[in-house]
């Protein structure tokens, strides 16, 4: 602040002070020249030294590699995949390969480019290769990962939803083989997660490779949390809105996740609202469901179960039911029942249920569906 006070004053356009006579005028005495002697400036070098100074080094030629852009390491992707890289340097054109199999016949060129495939063999590790090769035809780069074609993509939804979504589509971490079945009566103490279950970076149950309905839920949901905050590149340790580890680990929030005859409304959505994180979908606003919620069901059996939304089952412009994501005895390995892949497995894959005035099983009065909002975009 001095500075800028100090330059101000001394940038200042004052007029010239006027002369005062009685102000002595200086003395015009004449100073002899040698009392400023004339500095040497001939040149030290000559003209060639000059310019060889003045010359910049030529810039050392750039690296040639290649780059996968896509699909990330360990990536599940949907099929046909589209692989993506970009080149650098002396790299004349690109090869794919998948497992040592190249996928293009003809060279792709450089310095970026992409390459769309179906692959024959999904929901399975794969390791993809790109090769780059110089005008002489010599290998000069590589790059290399692992990835997952998956077969049955749930298209990815907005907000939070994406993330249950990916962690729904991340089929080696929940297959839809039958490896992972459903379990409950069966398997006595079981929690019903297939995979140890963290959240806050704290492990509240361990996996046990079986799961049942409101286990895989709750899962599907932590696990979904983690990915977002990942995503938004935020401290894992720190909670999900109001959300606990002693309330998802047996408190309120669980309770009311499990449906333990707290209310006649108790589910997912009841859990939500409880932490402050979320709201129910009411059956006015059934048309705002989003792939992706959580849902709780009544059938006219005195069964229950607790699944993710997928899709409204219509007929002839009416609602019959839902098609629902789930930990299930027996359900669709593929999100599409019609596709040629499709395999009826125990464990996490999808049902398609009915309404018991169309036929089914499904009390539309007790369907209770519940929504995360996203924090980052308020929906």
């Amino acid at each position: 602040m001095t500075l800028a006070v100090l330059f101000a004053f001394s940038c200042r356009d004052n007029p010239p002070a006027q002369p005062d006579s009685k102000i002595p005028k200086p003395s015009l005495a004449v100073i002899p020249a040698a009392a400023f002697p004339i500095p040497d400036i001939t040149p030290q070098k000559n003209a060639a030294e000059v310019v060889a100074m003045a010359e910049v080094p030529e810039p050392e030629p750039v690296k040639s590699r290649v780059e996968l852009l896509s699909p990330a390491n360990e990536e599940v992707v949907a099929n046909p995949v589209r692989f993506r890289y970009r080149t650098y340097g002396a790299v004349a054109s690109v090869t794919i390969l998948v497992d040592e199999i190249p996928l293009n016949s003809e060279p792709l060129s450089a310095p970026e480019g992409e390459l769309v495939y179906e692959l024959r063999g999904v929901n399975v590790v794969r390791v993809v290769r790109a090769e780059a090769y110089d005008d002489e035809g010599q290998l000069v780069a590589w790059d290399a990962r692992t990835f997952v074609p998956a077969e049955g993509f749930v298209p990815l939804p907005t907000g939070f939803n994406r993330f249950v979504v990916e962690a729904i589509n991340d089929v080696m971490r929940y297959p839809r083989d039958g490896s992972t079945p459903y379990c409950w009566r069966d398997c006595p103490g079981s929690m019903g997660f297939v995979r140890d279950v963290y959240y806050m970076e704290q492990e509240l149950w361990p996996g046990e490779g079986s799961c049942f309905c409101t286990g895989h839920t709750l899962e599907i949901f932590l696990d979904a949390v983690h990915r977002w905050y990942a995503f938004h590149g935020l401290d894992p340790a720190t909670p999900f809105g109001d959300v606990m580890p002693n309330a998802v680990q047996g408190g309120d929030f669980y309770q009311q996740w499990q449906g333990y005859g707290i209310s006649p409304e108790a589910s997912a959505a009841a859990s939500f609202e409880l932490a402050g994180i979320g709201y129910a979908i009411w059956p006015d606003n059934w048309d705002n469901a989003r792939t992706g919620d959580f849902v709780n069901l009544s059938r006219d059996d005195a069964t229950g179960h607790a699944v993710i939304f997928h899709s409204w089952w219509w007929e002839n412009g009416q609602r019959v039911g839902l098609r629902y994501y789930g930990c299930n005895g027996k359900g669709d390995s593929h999100p599409d029942p019609a596709a040629p892949s499709n395999k009826r497995v125990s464990g996490p894959s999808f049902v398609s249920a009915r309404f018991t005035q169309f036929g089914g099983k499904v009390l539309p009065e007790y369907l209770f569906i519940g929504h995360v909002v996203d924090p980052m975009l308020g929906y």
